[in-house]
């Protein structure tokens, strides 16, 4: 959050308060998808290359449902804009109505900024996917060198259960994202990751 709201208030310095925010969510937002559609990659691997539990399989397949709903979200978002429906939405919780009376917000204002968000889709879609394509192939990288670790320190693994383990370690450090600096997090998601790979799990202290 701290380095969004620093990406603000330098951009508005050249760009206005109104595109500084809407070009910073824009930049979250394509970040996210690229994201989410990688860690939706390793729940399909997942669940077609690996011999799993049954517990297990069933809580990948939760999760890659909540994937794609979050996915379809933001595809939303990138078709319809986000900040005049939040704020609408908003407007029905009766708390909020009044700090925005007080606060106001104008209504032109919360359609420039979303007009900056939907042209990227409208407009420049070919910015757009290969905007998208390189966020998911450096994530590929991060998986591709959990593998390569791996097999450099002598463990036979493949790139199924490479996508598995940065599934699984990307996920909770996400979840988890109010531990302090993610302290312990990913060595915990490799843990659980690699025994359920029926892996040493103290391996996950050198992927960590």
């Amino acid at each position: 959050v701290g380095g969004e709201t620093y990406r603000m208030s330098v951009l508005s310095e050249r760009m206005g308060r109104g595109r500084s925010v809407s070009s910073v969510t824009l930049y979250r937002m394509i970040y996210s998808l690229g994201h989410l559609l990688l860690l939706l990659t390793g729940v399909v691997v997942a669940l077609i290359a690996l011999k799993l539990p049954t517990t297990l399989m069933l809580l990948l397949v939760a999760v890659g449902v909540v994937l794609l709903a979050i996915i379809s979200i933001l595809l939303s978002g990138h078709r319809r804009g986000v900040f005049e429906r939040i704020v609408g939405k908003l407007q029905r919780v009766r708390l909020v109505r009044r700090l925005l009376e007080k606060f106001p917000v104008s209504g032109d204002s919360l359609k420039r900024m979303d007009e900056i968000i939907t042209s990227a889709y409208h407009e420049r879609r070919r910015d757009f996917y290969g905007a998208v394509s390189i966020e998911y192939i450096t994530r590929c990288c991060m998986a591709i060198e959990i593998f390569l670790i791996l097999r450099g320190i002598g463990w036979d693994v493949g790139i199924a259960q490479a996508f598995f383990l940065y599934l699984t370690y990307s996920l909770l450090v996400n979840i988890l994202f109010a531990v302090p600096y993610n302290v312990g997090v990913r060595e915990g998601g490799f843990y659980f990751a690699l025994e359920s790979l029926a892996l040493p799990p103290m391996i996950g202290i050198y992927l960590g």
